[in-house]
């Protein structure tokens, strides 16, 4: 009998140590997992996660409209220089071939156009390269 009570104890033992053994294991599963939710003490929460992806998707736009709205002003002003050398262009080639819509110009004149227009090809394609440099610089262009 004392050998049947004295193997009631071991495993009552042993069940006790197991149950003991569960419950801590359950409370430290609880505790990851709040931690990991953020609904515990030094974790983040559902909102902060939120508002953190939510400033990086703003930030990510207003990195998109600003490159968008910086090309879009480039593209404007490279169809206005492109207009005026075309138009230039047609003044001089048109009074070179005798056209007669083109209004005849003087030697003076169709030099300064000339003149004019090598400048500000010049001047657009330094514009053009130095603002991709600095796109690719920060990191909004490739």
């Amino acid at each position: 009998m004392s050998e049947e009570s004295s193997e009631q104890e071991g495993s009552s033992n042993e069940a006790v140590m197991r149950q003991q053994w569960m419950t801590e294991r359950q409370q430290a599963m609880v505790e990851a997992r709040k931690r990991v939710h953020g609904s515990g003490a030094g974790g983040v929460s559902q909102a902060e996660q939120l508002a953190a992806r939510m400033a990086k998707l703003q930030k990510a736009y207003r990195a998109f409209n600003g490159t968008f709205g910086l090309m879009s002003a480039a593209s404007f002003g490279a169809t206005l220089l492109i207009t005026c050398l075309v138009m230039n262009g047609q003044l001089i080639l048109g009074n070179a071939f005798k056209v007669r819509y083109v209004p005849p110009l003087t030697f003076p004149e169709i030099l300064i156009l000339a003149v004019v227009d090598i400048l500000v090809a010049i001047i657009l394609m330094f514009i053009v390269d130095l603002s991709l440099f600095w796109l690719i610089a920060a990191g909004l262009l490739i």
